[in-house]
């Protein structure tokens, strides 16, 4: 009982030490600081911020996110057309477009059957006509 108090304790918690950090995730404080350093990345003398992280500052810190108006015109100036979504329509939207690979299949394989149908009935339409030109030819000859 005191064990799960204690845990829903730190759960609680707002700050962690990097020993509780390790306790809590069982692996080692050498760990924890390699995975704490790693959330910014250093390339060619440049600080690299993952957007994970970017998020969290937005959040944590209260940032104002809100494009300001030069920005807008900016945007506004790239796209000829620009919509606005609900949740659910942009939803739909989203399950449209990962179907559309899978209908373009099935609709390049109808076409192609229904090609494939075309040819079959002219072959048929062929045979029937010869048919027709022999029996009539030999009815001529009876």
């Amino acid at each position: 009982m005191q064990n799960m108090i204690s845990k829903t304790f730190k759960i609680m918690k707002k700050e962690y030490t990097i020993k509780e950090l390790s306790d809590m995730y069982s692996v080692s404080t050498r760990t924890i600081v390699r995975h704490l350093e790693s959330l910014i990345l250093k390339e060619k003398n440049k600080v690299i911020v993952p957007l994970d992280v970017v998020k969290l500052l937005e959040v944590r810190h209260n940032y104002d996110t809100s494009k300001t108006q030069e920005e807008v015109d900016e945007t506004e100036g790239d796209y000829d057309i620009l919509e606005g979504f609900s949740n659910e329509e942009y939803q739909e939207f989203q399950k449209r477009l990962i179907e559309h690979p899978i209908i373009k299949k099935d609709l390049e394989y109808h076409r192609k059957s229904a090609i494939s149908h075309q040819l079959q009935m002219e072959l048929i339409l062929q045979n029937l006509t010869q048919r027709n030109m022999i029996e009539g030819h030999d009815k001529k000859i009876i």
